[in-house]
C-alpha cells in the first residue's frame, strides 16, 4: 500500500507525463509545418546564412531576408517573411548551423536546446534544497511538461538558452557576485524587451553600480560582436528597424493579442499604446519597490521581479514565459521547505493552473494568449502578500 507521499508523487508523474505525450501529439501534428519552414527557426537559419555568405550588413534588409527564405531556404512565397528581430551578435550561434541543411540544423538545434534544459537541471537542482530528492529525470520531465518550455522545441526558439542566463544571473546574485549577475543579464540581451525591464527592477538593489557595470561591461562587449557581424549602420538602426517591424501588425507577425503581457491585456481592454506603457512602468516601479522591503526573502523578489518583466516587456510571447521555470522552481522549493501548504493553497492552485497545458492550448486556440497576463499579475500578488517564512529569510536589502 502506497504512503501518501508516494501516492501524490505518482499522481503528479503521472500529469507531467500525460502532458508531455499531449505535446508529443502537437509536434507530430506539426511536423509538416516545420517541413514547410513555418517554424520561427526560419529566421535563425536565415541570418546565420546571411552572415556566411557575406550579407551580414544587410541582416535587416527585409526584402532581402524574405528573398533568401524563399530561394535559399524554400519558405513558401504566398507566406510573409520571418524577420529576424535580434541584435546582430546572435546570428553567429545560428552560423555554423547554416552549414547544415534546414531541418538537420533544425534537429540539432533542438538537441542543443534539450542540453541546455538538461545543464538547467544541473544547475538549480544542486541549489534547491527542498527540491533535490527529486531526480533528474523527474525535473526534466517537468521541464518539457510545462507548455512554454515545449513550444520552443517545435518553433525552434531561443527562450530556453535565455532561461539558463537568466538563472546563472540569479544564482550569482545569491552568492552576492554582483559584476557576473551582470555579465550574464548582458549576454542574455539577445531578448533586451525583457531584460531590459528585469535589471531596471534590479536597480532598485542597494548593490546596483556592480551590476550596471557588470551588465554593461557584457552589452559593450555584444554591441562591438554585432558591429564586426552588421556594421555601425545596422547596429545604430537596430531600434528604428523594430519599430518598423512592429508596425507591420496586418502581416501576422507581430500581433499584441498574442502577448501574454500588459500590452497584450490592454489591447485587449481597447486601451490605447500609451495605458500600456503606462501599466508596464507601474508594474516595474512596484518590483522594483519589493525588492527593497526588508520583509520579503531574495527568492521571492526575484520570482516577483522575472512576473514584472515579462508583463512589462513590450515583446513578450507564450515561449518566453519559459523564464517562468526559475520562479516556479523558487516557490515550490519554498512551499516544501515551510511544509505547511494549507495556508498556501491559492499559490498552489495557482501553480496548477500555470502548468495546466490544456490552458495554453485553448487560449491559442481563441487567440487570447494575452489573458496570461492575468495569472502572472496574481503570482506576483500572492507572492508578495503570501505568509513570511518560519526561519530567517535573506532579506534582499542585505544582498
Amino acid at each position: 500500500m502506497l504512503n501518501r507521499t508516494a501516492r501524490v508523487r505518482y499522481i503528479v508523474t503521472a500529469c507531467l507525463a500525460a502532458m508531455v505525450l499531449l505535446h508529443a501529439v502537437f509536434f507530430w501534428h506539426a511536423r509538416h509545418l516545420i517541413a514547410q519552414r513555418y517554424a520561427d527557426f526560419t529566421a535563425f537559419y536565415a541570418a546565420g546564412l546571411m552572415v556566411r555568405e557575406g550579407m551580414g550588413h544587410e541582416i535587416y534588409d527585409l526584402p532581402l531576408q524574405a528573398q533568401v527564405e524563399r530561394e535559399q531556404i524554400g519558405r513558401s512565397a504566398e507566406i510573409a517573411a520571418l524577420p529576424f528581430l535580434r541584435p546582430a551578435y546572435e546570428a553567429l550561434a545560428f552560423l555554423p548551423l547554416s552549414f547544415l541543411p534546414y531541418l538537420g540544423a533544425f534537429t540539432l538545434w533542438n538537441v542543443l536546446s534539450v542540453i541546455f534544459l538538461c545543464l538547467w537541471v544541473w544547475l538549480a537542482r544542486g541549489r534547491l534544497p527542498a527540491l533535490q530528492e527529486f531526480s533528474p529525470a523527474l525535473w526534466l520531465l517537468a521541464l518539457v511538461a510545462f507548455f512554454p518550455v515545449f513550444i520552443n522545441l517545435p518553433m525552434g526558439q531561443d527562450s530556453i538558452a535565455f532561461l539558463l542566463l537568466v538563472t546563472l544571473a540569479f544564482f550569482k546574485l545569491r552568492n552576492r557576485e554582483e559584476f557576473l549577475a551582470g555579465v550574464w543579464l548582458g549576454f542574455a540581451a539577445f531578448k533586451p524587451q525583457i531584460v531590459l525591464p528585469l535589471v531596471l527592477i534590479l536597480m532598485f538593489r542597494p548593490q546596483r553600480g556592480r551590476l550596471l557595470s557588470g551588465f554593461l561591461a557584457a552589452a559593450i562587449a555584444t554591441v562591438l560582436i554585432s558591429v564586426a557581424v552588421s556594421g555601425w549602420y545596422s547596429v545604430l538602426h537596430y531600434p528604428i528597424y523594430l519599430l518598423n517591424v512592429n508596425r507591420e501588425l496586418g502581416s501576422g507577425t507581430i500581433t499584441p493579442l498574442d502577448m501574454p503581457n500588459l500590452r497584450g491585456l490592454t489591447a485587449w481592454l481597447g486601451i490605447d499604446g500609451l495605458g500600456a506603457g503606462t501599466a508596464s512602468l507601474l508594474i516595474v516601479a512596484v518590483a522594483g519597490i519589493t525588492n527593497l522591503r526588508k520583509q520579503i526573502d531574495f527568492d521571492s523578489a526575484f520570482s516577483i521581479s522575472i512576473a514584472a518583466a515579462l508583463l512589462a516587456g513590450y515583446h513578450t510571447h507564450i515561449y518566453d514565459l519559459a523564464l517562468l521555470v526559475l520562479p516556479i522552481a523558487l516557490r515550490l522549493n519554498f512551499l516544501l521547505e515551510e511544509g505547511e501548504f494549507r495556508q498556501y493553497a491559492p499559490e498552489l492552485g495557482l501553480l496548477g493552473l500555470l502548468v495546466l497545458s490544456p490552458l495554453y492550448l485553448l487560449l491559442i486556440r481563441h487567440q487570447t494568449a494575452n489573458l496570461l497576463a492575468l495569472p502572472l499579475l496574481l503570482f506576483i500578488l500572492l507572492i508578495a502578500f503570501s505568509p513570511r517564512p518560519s526561519a530567517a529569510a535573506t532579506s534582499i536589502a542585505a544582498l
